[in-house]
């Protein structure tokens, strides 16, 4: 799925095997819901103030391989997804401003999180909310802050099921 439209609604869809999960250009979206798994890459934003919730990703090892990426996005969050058993779990790449809350990113067999070196006179900031991951990479001019705090999320993940909410495996 490729957008380039601004405050659309992208939810349960069912993503395989292809080059590109879904890709975002647009602003103000929201992505849910959504199973994406054996792509080269997973949900790719290129844009501002989206919102990646309560979506499953795995099995993206092909090409790049990452599950969620952010390149040249300022403003995005990405909400209690559940990534695994790609190369790379988040990947960001000037992607000032970014929040990654309550996800559950693992088992990716380079890196969990990979931000890359930040070119410019300032840093960009990411911040981390409940988070953990065993493997990172955090480039030079970049400001990363772990928060901890509770997780306001809309379902909880039991198994590879989101519960409470639309998406069921």
């Amino acid at each position: 799925i490729k957008n380039y439209g601004n405050n659309n609604i992208i939810t349960n869809n069912r993503i395989r095997n292809s080059f590109r999960g879904i890709q975002i250009f647009g602003s103000g979206n929201i992505i849910s819901n959504n199973l994406v798994e054996g792509n080269a890459k997973g949900i790719h934003l290129s844009s501002d103030s989206n919102i990646v919730k309560n979506n499953l990703i795995r099995n993206n090892k092909k090409s790049q391989g990452w599950g969620l990426a952010s390149w040249k996005g300022f403003d995005n969050k990405f909400v209690n997804n559940k990534v695994y058993n790609s190369r790379y779990g988040i990947v960001l790449r000037d992607a000032n401003n970014t929040v990654l809350e309550c996800n559950k990113i693992y088992n990716n067999s380079q890196k969990d999180l990979y931000i890359y070196y930040r070119r410019g006179s300032s840093d960009y900031i990411i911040t981390s909310i409940n988070e953990s991951y065993e493997k990172t990479y955090i480039g030079k001019g970049n400001k990363f802050k772990e928060l901890s705090r509770d997780c306001n999320v809309e379902c909880s993940w039991e198994n590879n099921s989101c519960i409470d909410n639309y998406w069921l495996e």
